[in-house]
């Protein structure tokens, strides 16, 4: 198991944590379980605050630092049919290749229900109430390969054309969907990441014209 992302504070201390297994872990929960992390360790200098840094190695994605990001109440979600952006107003934090319906569809088929990509307009994405595959009956009649581990409801917020519904974030081992937005293998850190926020996330979708 490893630790996935991490919430800096305004004091540029890593305070929350999400390990692999997607649980959400506070310093003292983190530092009870460190034996379970192969990239992370204790440190507990006398007389001092302890905390987790990363184990040295040659792997960008085990850098508690570069996993690090700060949680602001104006950050949101953007799609745009090829890439889901994490934003704080303007300015792009993260970003992850991302596909809406079956391949080979454009949004000139966000009609299409079943095939076509999600339809524009704003969502909330429901990260407050994530669906984890070993403990939800989304998957029992969809595959891991086609959902990966852990998926989001997004719900529409006002009157999304098409008359189309039941959208979530998931993953899989390769991209196309019914219209949901699929993640495929970033999907994992993708959720991490917004977990860390512990709260539901505004999602504009907008195509290109």
């Amino acid at each position: 198991m490893k630790i996935l992302t991490v919430r800096e504070n305004n004091n540029k201390v890593n305070d929350l944590f999400v390990a692999s297994d997607f649980s959400i872990l506070t310093v003292e929960e983190a530092l009870s379980r460190i034996d379970e992390f192969k990239n992370c360790e204790a440190v507990k200098p006398k007389n001092e605050t302890p905390y987790i840094r990363r184990i040295a190695n040659q792997l960008k994605d085990d850098n508690l630092d570069f996993l690090a990001i700060q949680c602001k109440d104006t950050d949101s979600l953007f799609f745009d049919g090829q890439f889901v952006y994490l934003k704080d107003q303007n300015e792009t934090i993260r970003q992850w290749k991302s596909h809406s319906g079956h391949l080979g569809t454009t949004s000139k088929d966000q009609f299409l229900k079943n095939k076509g990509p999600i339809p524009e307009g704003r969502y909330l994405a429901k990260f407050t109430s994530v669906q984890k595959r070993d403990s939800s009956e989304l998957w029992e009649n969809r595959p891991l390969k086609s959902w990966g581990n852990i998926a989001t409801y997004l719900e529409p917020l006002g009157e999304i054309s098409h008359d189309r519904d039941g959208f979530f974030f998931h993953g899989g081992d390769t991209f196309g969907s019914n219209g949901c937005i699929d993640l495929c293998q970033d999907n994992d850190i993708f959720h991490a990441t917004l977990l860390l926020y512990q709260r539901d996330l505004e999602l504009t979708v907008s195509y290109p014209s």
